[in-house]
């Protein structure tokens, strides 16, 4: 057995990293949020975290949630022995935006890199104006851990994209809306894939199209097709 000393001194460190508060306030005019009780070695955290989200205007405690697997790397600016930090450039831990339209600002929550191909993945939350607190929506959720990364939203056309890809040459774009009961239904799916080789690339395009999926496949030069994107 050690010498209680010793494993006291092994242990300080711990308990020094569990003290640190990551603090996230440039992502929402109207909230803010402190993370806790996250493992972190330098400027990478990874691990079961305590999210406590407040009111800007106020300061209030809204509500309290559990990351089981937060994921986030520290602002490089951060001095040794600091007990708070922010995250650096380009870290998401939380991202706010009215998800499912109601006019309301919900909030996603890193839960880890179960995305595709190790990408980031996130539990989503949206705000319930009933019971006044934010509730997971399983759907929501799904979209923001099974695909490229976090979904895209497009408040003025109501509706979120999603990314794939499958190996080198094919990816997909899927896009949905929320459909009268307010549940997501898919309105179109573009798969670019240029598995044929040479300079040629297949796009298939399915649409909603009076109340029907309706789809074309069409074929393009490659070098034409991206060039925007060289």
């Amino acid at each position: 057995m050690k010498p209680l000393p010793i494993l006291a001194a092994l242990l300080m460190p711990l308990a020094a990293l569990a003290q640190t508060t990551i603090l996230v306030t440039n992502n929402s005019d109207r909230y803010h949020a402190k993370i806790t009780a996250i493992p972190c070695e330098g400027n990478e955290c990874s691990g079961e975290a305590k999210i406590q989200l407040l009111e800007k205007e106020r300061n209030r405690a809204v509500q309290s949630f559990t990351a089981k697997r937060m994921v986030v790397r520290l602002d490089s600016n951060r001095q040794k022995g600091d007990k708070q930090a922010v995250p650096a450039e380009g870290e998401h831990p939380l991202i706010f935006d009215d998800f499912n339209f109601d006019g309301e600002e919900d909030v996603a929550i890193r839960n880890g890199n179960n995305g595709s191909y190790g990408g980031p993945s996130y539990d989503v939350y949206v705000y319930n104006k009933d019971r006044k607190a934010f509730t997971p929506d399983k759907g929501l959720t799904r979209l923001a851990s099974e695909n490229l990364g976090m979904f895209e939203t497009d408040r003025r056309r109501r509706q979120l994209t999603v990314r794939q890809k499958d190996g080198c040459c094919r990816r997909t774009t899927i896009v949905y809306g929320m459909n009268a009961a307010g549940k997501l239904a898919k309105v179109e799916e573009v798969t670019e894939d240029t598995t044929g080789g040479g300079d040629m690339v297949t796009v298939t395009i399915s649409q909603i199209t009076n109340g029907r999926m309706k789809k074309t496949i069409k074929h393009y030069k490659a070098s034409e097709y991206y060039k925007n994107e060289q």
